[in-house]
């Protein structure tokens, strides 16, 4: 089913790229299918959740606990934006060279609950050299440090809640060792927003990593400079990152820990939590955060898993800015969960999230979330 909807996919691609003077014929697809492999992919999601108090980052996902006084009001929410579609193809017949692209989207390009407008999450192209394995990647996906992945159910992932991430459009080179090290060096700038800097350089990223069967450890970090306008003149910002990640799986169970530390870490997921701009003086926050998780396959249909998290930004840094819904002194955030296969490609799932961040006041929420699943 997965190479008849592939073949599909490339017969329209064939189509469309036939001028009108040559027919599309059935040797443009065989040229196609013969020089690719090509996998389409995704899945159908649908969550339904009840809030008992306003802990809604964009419509989708847990974030914070709101702000404002009459923020403990319930809610319920259906949502299938989270949805995907992706397509993987590769070059077959290419010698030492291995040519890869991915593109994939969902269907969050708009922060309203009703909008349901496609995003762009993957669009890169990837060359190998296969002898000396080393890599190329061009275009945009996942940060190349902090890389593991919290297993929440729900879409946010504890952004701002001590996992640090983002999809960024970057070139990174990357070189695997024979003794199952792999380091990497990158160039990756964040998307333009409100902090964005003058005459910046984009962000200069690194990581070396040890992985096998069972063990994942790996350190990373990065740097980046530009000047922030103040009230009179442009003032020189620094902006670093460090981050551990250790992924280690022993029999049924898989546990992850991600810490991490830095100064104007906005660009990673955590909102304006990245530049005190209530001052004269621009001034990068200096925060240190992580999660934690434990994942267990309890039968071949069903996984439970657990974790915590915690972003803790340096309460002086933060003095000044008021704080609204995204701004806080402390966010911390707990969840369980468990999937239950009920076909090879449906599941179903449940989650309870519980989020507490410290402003002038405490305040706190939970989420109960169910999901229906259905990938391909």
């Amino acid at each position: 089913m997965k190479k008849q909807i592939s073949y599909a996919v490339l017969a329209i691609i064939a189509f469309f790229s036939a001028n009108t003077e040559n027919v599309y014929a059935e040797t443009d697809l065989q040229n196609i299918v013969s020089k690719y492999d090509a996998k389409v992919y995704g899945f159908v999601e649908l969550d339904v959740f009840f809030d008992n108090a306003d802990i809604d980052g964009n419509g989708d996902s847990v974030s914070t606990a709101g702000a404002s006084e009459d923020y403990d009001v319930s809610s319920t929410s259906f949502n299938p934006r989270g949805s995907r579609i992706g397509i993987d193809i590769s070059d077959k017949n290419n010698g030492d060279w291995l040519s890869e692209a991915k593109l994939e989207m969902d269907f969050k390009g708009l922060a309203k609950k009703n909008t349901f407008t496609p995003r762009l999450r993957h669009g890169f192209l990837k060359l190998t050299n296969k002898p000396t394995k080393t890599s190329i990647t061009v275009g945009q996906t996942w940060a190349p440090i902090a890389k593991l992945h919290v297993p929440t159910i729900d879409a946010g992932v504890m952004s701002q809640g001590g996992n640090i991430w983002a999809r960024m459009p970057q070139i990174t080179v990357k070189k695997n060792f024979d003794n199952n090290f792999n380091a990497l060096i990158s160039l990756a700038e964040y998307r333009k927003g409100e902090n964005q800097d003058k005459n910046n350089a984009p962000w200069i990223l690194s990581r070396l990593a040890y992985e096998n069967e069972n063990l994942l450890a790996a350190i990373g970090g990065g740097w980046r400079n530009g000047d922030l306008k103040g009230e009179n003149d442009y003032e020189n910002i620094n902006r670093w990152v460090a981050a551990l990640e250790l992924k280690y799986k022993m029999g049924l169970f898989t546990f992850m820990i991600e810490p991490w530390i830095g100064e104007g870490v906005d660009d990673f997921s955590r909102g304006p939590l990245g530049i005190n701009n209530s001052t004269k003086t621009p001034e990068a926050m200096l925060a240190w955060g992580g999660f934690s998780s434990l994942q267990i396959k309890a039968t071949d249909s069903n996984v439970i898993a657990l974790g915590y998290g915690i972003d803790d930004p340096k309460d002086k840094d933060i003095e000044g800015m008021k704080l609204t819904d995204k701004l806080f002194y402390k966010n911390q955030r707990a969840f369980i969960n468990t999937w239950q296969d009920l076909t090879d490609s449906i599941k179903i799932g449940a989650e309870l999230d519980y989020v507490r961040t410290d402003r002038e006041k405490t305040h706190d929420g939970f989420r109960i979330l169910l999901a229906t699943k259905m990938t391909f």
